[in-house]
């Protein structure tokens, strides 16, 4: 179990900004706080100071090096996947699913996100291109990542009875031409964005402004019967953070 105090706005989430490496542990890099990377002047002045300093203080974010968090980075389509594992799942289930084929050509077991990428695929989280291929190093616009998260939250999806065969079907709202529209309606409902500048939502996305966004995912919750890695509990009703907050403690998998 990994139990920090934190906030109630504390997320956990994102990793680290490399195309073609595989990313360091904490365990590998001895890095498990914001004071052990060159570049924590940056992290501190980052608008979203506030959630990369608890993410990293959660241990999940372990930079593209042992000593850089490269937050100016853009976001991969592994890279999300990895995230969107460990919001579903926690770091401890996420890390131990196993490295397993893909159906992309572009995706053998031995790419590092190659188990992540499976597992998001098989929940109907993420797709390919449609050609064989995934694309794990293309980068991610705002409004893509907002479908990955909204759809390991429960959002995405409707259930229906089958008119031909009366059984119990499930399909995912965020297809189509109009696909951007329904993510952005539940994103906005749900505060996604919130902190983020829209109009760059169109475009890529930094590691920082995914953190911002799995902040505001964890701070939504999933919808009702879905569970997600990471879960608060209050602690105290008159202790108050560094922000001025109730003190809650977060606890993997509900531990």
């Amino acid at each position: 179990m990994k139990t920090l105090r934190k906030t109630l706005s504390l997320v956990l989430a994102v990793v680290m900004v490399m195309s073609l490496v595989v990313f360091a542990s904490a365990e590998e890099t001895g890095v498990d706080n914001l004071a052990d990377y060159k570049d924590k002047d940056a992290a501190k002045a980052s608008e979203y100071a506030e959630a990369i300093d608890l993410n990293i203080g959660l241990g999940i974010i372990k930079g593209m090096s042992a000593t850089e968090i490269g937050i100016n980075g853009n976001l991969t389509r592994a890279q999300a996947a990895k995230i969107t594992a460990y919001v579903s799942l926690g770091e401890n289930v996420a890390e131990a699913l196993a490295a397993s084929e893909t159906e992309f050509s572009d995706v053998p077991a031995s790419q590092w996100a190659s188990k992540y990428i499976a597992y998001c695929v098989s929940q109907g989280w993420i797709a390919g291109y449609g050609d064989g291929k995934y694309g794990p190093d293309d980068q991610l616009t705002g409004y893509q990542f907002a479908k990955t998260l909204l759809n390991a939250l429960g959002y995405g999806f409707i259930n229906y009875v089958d008119p031909q065969t009366g059984l119990p079907k499930t399909a995912n709202r965020y297809v189509g031409t109009y696909w951007a529209t329904e993510v952005s309606k539940d994103a906005n409902l749900i505060g996604l964005f919130d902190g983020l500048t829209l109009s760059k939502m169109n475009g890529a996305i930094t590691l920082a402004e995914a953190m911002q966004m799995v902040f505001n995912a964890l701070q939504a919750g999933p919808l009702p019967g879905i569970a997600l890695g990471y879960a608060p509990t209050q602690t105290t009703t008159t202790g108050t953070d560094a922000y001025g907050r109730a003190a809650y403690v977060w606890t993997e998998g509900g531990e």
